[in-house]
């Protein structure tokens, strides 16, 4: 019933159709003089709306009025030797000229030539029509030409919003050079809680940007679902990979926008006036800054006031939403462990490693009574 009922009102029916099928009732019933002193509709009107009334079957729909365009459209005609000079410049000269470039060296050749000019947005519409574009190539050792095809690059839909743990991560690098040392920091927070973390590396490359998402994966307390991260080198290659054997979604950003990576942004603008720019004498020895900023890191996850978390720090956004509670129960967690940099006194760490699911408060009376002590990772869960 509901099939037979989509089947018949599968075309729209405008106020059109309905018109005319009313000028047709009207001029079967009162004859031919009468329509068309009411309507003012001719005699090879009408029977040409009831010969498509009546072959359709009688469908209110094919009265639809039919398309307006024209049947033969009008073709630009550019002069063959203009084609040959815009894919020479585009090619041989200049790969890829803008059409406006283009247009001053092409007025040269047709002043030369007695041809017509033609203005810019004309070539902007024959370079697209043409197809004249230039694509990169590589030679091998072997001599051989291959063209490079360029990969599309997997954006964040703009109807995405980061609702729960883990479901978009922003990555990005931050750049200093001071004192004639030239040091990388990676940054990472969680668009949704806001927990963060930093590393310093001597080198931007692939390899160490693995390096850094996998101690991100140790210290995250949850499971990372989607990053974003710009354009830069370092977020291919090894890195790219890593997230493809873990089956996690990555986001590339537009170029040039980065008010869309906004929330890495302002984490990076936060930790360079908080941290960074304060020991600037430090990034000489990486280990020495590293550690010195993991205790940088426990303050802002722990006791740092967040205007974005009502004025809460991450942990106790966690706590205070059940959310550590759920991930304890739901992954089937027996503890919760906390890897310091120093030998962390036996006593703690019983108490979380004793197997109890503790409840909110327990849970948070036992992070920061150790939260004094400065560790590398700051929250680890062993399945």
């Amino acid at each position: 019933m509901l099939y037979d009922y989509a089947i018949k009102h599968n075309h729209m029916i405008t106020t059109k159709a309905e018109t005319r099928h009313k000028i047709l009732l009207f001029w079967r019933k009162y004859g031919l003089k009468a329509a068309k002193d009411a309507y003012g509709a001719s005699r090879s009107t009408l029977y040409g709306w009831w010969k498509l009334y009546r072959d359709s079957g009688y469908v209110m729909a094919s009265l639809d009025p039919g398309s307006q365009a024209p049947i033969r459209r009008r073709k630009r005609i550019i002069d063959c030797r203009i084609i040959a000079e815009i894919r020479r410049l585009r090619l041989d000269v200049c790969p890829n000229m803008g059409k406006d470039k283009v247009k001053i060296f092409l007025n040269q050749f047709c002043q030369e030539n007695n041809l017509n000019t033609i203005s810019a947005s004309t070539i902007g519409r024959t370079i697209k029509d043409k197809r004249i574009y230039h694509h990169r190539q590589k030679v091998s050792h072997f001599g051989k030409v291959k063209t490079i095809k360029r990969t599309k690059k997997l954006r964040k839909p703009k109807d995405f919003t980061s609702d729960d743990l883990g479901d978009l991560i922003e990555i990005d690098t931050i750049v200093k050079f001071d004192w004639g040392i030239k040091r990388y920091i990676l940054t990472a927070v969680d668009v949704n809680t806001r927990y963060t973390f930093a590393w310093s590396y001597q080198r931007a490359n692939s390899q160490n940007a693995r390096d850094f998402f996998q101690k991100l994966e140790q210290v995250f307390p949850y499971q990372i679902r989607r990053v974003q991260t710009d354009n830069g080198s370092e977020f291919h290659q090894h890195f790219k990979g890593y997230l493809k054997t873990k089956s996690i979604i990555h986001f590339w950003n537009y170029p040039s926008k980065p008010f869309l990576n906004g929330h890495i942004e302002k984490y990076n603008r936060t930790i360079q006036d908080e941290f960074i720019d304060q020991h600037l004498m430090g990034l000489k020895e990486t280990d020495k800054f590293n550690h010195r900023m993991m205790d940088y890191l426990i303050w802002y996850n722990t006791k740092r006031p967040h205007w974005s978390l009502q004025l809460l720090s991450p942990v106790d956004y966690l706590i205070k939403n059940n959310y550590l509670s759920r991930i304890l129960v739901k992954c089937g967690i027996i503890r919760f462990v906390l890897i310091f940099l120093v030998n962390l006194p036996k006593g703690s760490m019983k108490k979380l490693a004793n197997g109890k699911v503790l409840n909110n408060n327990q849970l948070g009376t036992q992070i920061r009574s150790l939260v004094g002590k400065p560790f590398v990772c700051s929250y680890l869960l062993i399945n």
